[in-house]
């Protein structure tokens, strides 16, 4: 089972990778080699560049530069630019922020001269992500704001979403830099708008970057506070944006979420966990070739072996972020390192490596520190000037309507207002500088700097093409069940509830005609969303197996030779993955009912009782019994009803009390709706466990399907 798990991780991108990447990507860059339009060439160059952003830096970069010198060959500037813009994104995930702002900068004066507006908020908003990710807090802001402005006038919910996504990151860094309460309540504020605009457009992957981010600054707030409440809420947030994370299957963004909780854990002293979750997000990110945040997690991992006095391991783990951190030239993260690393010698008494680490850590800050210093020295007092004169030109200009019996104290007002801005502008400047300075120092010192890579998950492009897949993969699987003709064709009135909890599911109901005998079954296979409908199409397909080519009859021997194939497939490596289930068998030529039980057994309403026919306690797979499965037959008489479920029903958390619904309660409601008609008892039935629900989450996959004797 816990091998399953772990490749949970990777399952969703397998399907991404088989419907949409396999497909296309093949037969873009074959393309290439046909002979094309040199404008249908560029045009392919920046979808290899987009399609290869998140997958392949490298080859990203490759596709895009030669898409760039082609269309300067061709003078094709619209598609130039377009993939300058797609260049610059990839820099951002390979850390190459100055690479990519002076790429995004070129794009902003090609737009503005096309009066592009809706191109240059998205340049606006790249800009705001690259000058965050430097530390640059001002600049990103002011670039966020402008972005927010375009959109609000076009209206664009998406791209309000991720602004405001966005812009509440700056604040949240700013807050926790500053030590300011109010910037983090700031923060949270534009990720709940974010929320409400993902929301509105049904998009999944806005709402997690939203809880993730809400979840992060709840931690940055109980560090601040030193109220562990806070913490409480951030867990909440980050584990549903982890079920929404796993559901969409982009590992970049699991792992990133999977480093949250790591957060979240060390702050609650509960550091196994903590160890567990910045493991497995230091497992993924090395698995996509990303060492930038290989080195930030690997400050968390030395941070932990630190704390509990493990510390050659601390220290292993520093060095190797050391290795990848200069690989990127990531100094904020080296600064961390050599810090941490001083430490952890002067603790060993090894003060020789300590001193060493200490001289780098020191030259390194002072460095970082005094040139940005400058910078902003420079800045400051350019956009000082320039707003003193502005004011004085229009005071002058008011001077020279007055008469001149109120120039005399127009003046004297003038001049104290001057002095006024002066001593204002003055202290304001000093003031901002400082908190500046101090922001800076504690964002490169800071050992908790996880959030600064956390961009990558929102600049992402390729988001619309792993819903489409999962999408596509689930008209595959509902392809694949039952279909109501079939149903129809050999059933009596009848009636199918099916509620997945996510876009594809681990419950499913399928049923197939052979030998003069019709076969139904309604299953629960492991798992749920993508996972679990990997595992329905398997048992799918090992139950047609079984009956049409194998022509097993029996369902008691059906099930065995699924749990067969089940073992010998899946479960080598000692997991115990499989289904729940009750496979049927309507016998035309005898007239009879048969079927077979795994954990799950069939009700049936008869004569005023509800009767639990009797199951199989094990399951369909590799569990403690091993024995072959039991053939039931079923005694019913005409007008009784018979109901086959899986446990998502009685498993519903809700009510007043927050409780499981439970079976009692639900075979007592199937007896209460036994005498109203099929689809009245399917309406009654949703709607009470919609009720029941309420505004708590649908815990698992719901199946029901009934049918009149």
């Amino acid at each position: 089972m816990e091998t399953f798990i772990k490749n949970i991780f990777y399952l969703p991108f397998l399907f991404s990778f088989f419907i949409v990447k396999a497909q296309n990507l093949d037969s873009l860059e074959n393309s290439l080699k046909q002979n094309q339009s040199d404008t249908a060439k560029a045009n392919t160059y920046l979808l290899l560049a987009k399609k290869y952003n998140s997958i392949d830096g490298s080859k990203a970069i490759d596709f895009a530069d030669k898409g760039i010198l082609l269309c300067e060959q061709i003078k094709f500037e619209p598609r130039k630019y377009d993939l300058l813009l797609t260049k610059g994104k990839t820099l951002i995930l390979t850390a190459k922020y100055n690479e990519s702002i002076n790429l995004y900068n070129q794009c902003l004066v090609y737009f503005n001269k096309q009066k592009n507006i809706k191109k240059q908020a998205s340049v606006l908003g790249a800009l705001g992500v690259a000058y965050w990710l430097n530390g640059l807090y001002d600049k990103s802001s002011a670039m966020h704001y402008k972005s927010l402005k375009i959109y609000e006038e076009l209206r664009d919910t998406l791209a309000l979403s991720d602004s405001y996504n966005n812009l509440g990151l700056v604040f949240k860094d700013w807050g926790a830099a500053t030590k300011n309460k109010q910037y983090l309540i700031k923060a949270n504020t534009y990720f709940f708008k974010a929320l409400t605009y993902a929301d509105t457009i049904h998009n999944n992957y806005q709402t997690a970057s939203a809880y993730n981010n809400i979840g992060s600054t709840f931690i940055n707030m109980s560090q601040l506070t030193l109220d562990k409440n806070w913490l409480k809420r951030a867990e909440y947030f980050l584990d549903k944006s982890l079920q929404i994370k796993m559901i969409l299957g982009n590992n970049r963004k699991i792992a990133i979420n999977l480093s949250s909780l790591g957060s979240l854990y060390f702050e609650l002293k509960q550091f196994p966990k903590a160890l567990n979750f910045f493991n497995r997000s230091y497992n993924i990110h090395r698995s996509l070739e990303d060492s930038a945040s290989m080195a930030l997690v690997s400050i968390n991992i030395g941070n932990i072996y630190q704390t509990t006095n493990k510390l050659d391991k601390a220290i292993e783990m520093y060095l190797s972020g050391i290795a990848m951190a200069k690989q990127v030239d990531d100094k904020a993260d080296l600064l961390n390192l050599y810090e941490s690393i001083s430490i952890c010698y002067a603790l060993q008494n090894k003060f020789k490596e300590a001193f060493k680490y200490h001289v780098k850590f020191t030259e390194l800050k002072e460095n970082l520190i005094s040139s940005e210093n400058s910078e902003k020295l420079a800045e400051m007092s350019e956009k000082f000037e320039s707003e003193k004169k502005g004011k004085e030109n229009k005071l002058l200009q008011t001077e020279n309507k007055l008469s001149t019996a109120t120039i005399k104290q127009q003046k004297t007002i003038t001049y104290f207002i001057i002095g006024g801005l002066f001593i204002v502008s003055g202290l304001a400047f000093f003031i901002f500088n400082g908190l500046k300075k101090q922001k800076k120092a504690f964002v490169i010192i800071s050992k908790q700097k996880e959030e600064v890579h956390r961009q990558k998950e929102i600049i992402e492009e390729h988001q619309k093409e792993t819903i489409d897949s999962i999408n596509y993969a689930k008209r595959i699987q509902y392809a694949l069940l039952a279909n109501n003709d079939l149903l129809k064709r050999n059933l009596n009135t009848h009636f199918v509830l099916f509620k997945p909890k996510d876009i594809v599911s681990g419950d499913f109901y399928w049923a197939t005609e052979h030998n003069n005998k019709f076969y139904l079954a309604v299953c629960d296979c492991t798992g749920h969303g993508v996972p679990g409908a990997f595992m329905s199409l398997l048992n799918i397909g090992f139950l047609s197996e079984a009956i049409k080519e194998k022509n097993i009859e029996k369902p008691n021997e059906v099930f065995n030779y699924v749990r067969a194939r089940l073992i010998n497939s899946i479960s080598n490596d000692g997991q115990q993955d499989g289904m729940d289930g009750i496979l049927l068998c309507f016998d035309k030529t005898l007239n009879q009912i048969s079927y077979a039980a795994s954990n799950n057994e069939p009700v049936l309403v008869s004569d005023n009782n509800v009767i639990e026919l009797p199951k199989d306690k094990m399951p369909v797979g590799k569990g403690e019994k091993a024995e072959s499965f039991t053939l039931f037959t079923i005694n019913a008489a005409k007008g009784d009803t018979l109901y086959l479920y899986t446990d998502g029903y009685a498993d519903q958390f809700g009510g007043p009390k927050g409780k499981k619904f439970k079976y009692k309660q639900l075979n007592e409601l199937l007896f209460s709706l036994n005498n109203k008609s099929m689809e009245h008892q399917k309406d009654e039935l949703n709607s009470v466990i919609q009720n029941w629900k309420g505004n708590l989450e649908q815990v698992d996959d719901i199946l029901m399907i009934g049918i009149k004797i």
